[in-house]
């Protein structure tokens, strides 16, 4: 699994990967992939845009969810780890 090595790095989503919310479940998907998230988790996907740094998206996430920074690291790093080993997201370096 590649880890997150800088806050620096920026995520860009993969273009063929789509968010879908289906029966209350929210859903990132992919030709034959699948990954179940929930609401945080769409919230960090839709800033995988490829100009937001990972400390952008960390940011945003204290403002809106009233989160500790090392809460608010740790589930941003963990889930762009995940995209990253599902190749939902590339990565852009600065």
């Amino acid at each position: 699994m590649t880890s997150v090595n800088s806050l620096l790095r920026r995520p860009q989503r993969q273009f063929d990967v789509r968010a879908r919310s289906l029966f209350g479940r929210r859903l990132l998907m992919r030709v034959h992939v699948t990954m179940e998230t929930n609401e945080v988790g769409l919230f960090i996907w839709s800033r995988c845009d490829g100009r937001k740094s990972v400390e952008d998206i960390v940011d945003a996430l204290i403002s809106t969810y009233d989160v500790d920074r090392a809460t608010a690291l740790g589930h941003v790093t963990d889930l762009l780890d995940a995209f990253s080993a599902a190749q939902f997201i590339d990565w852009v370096e600065s």
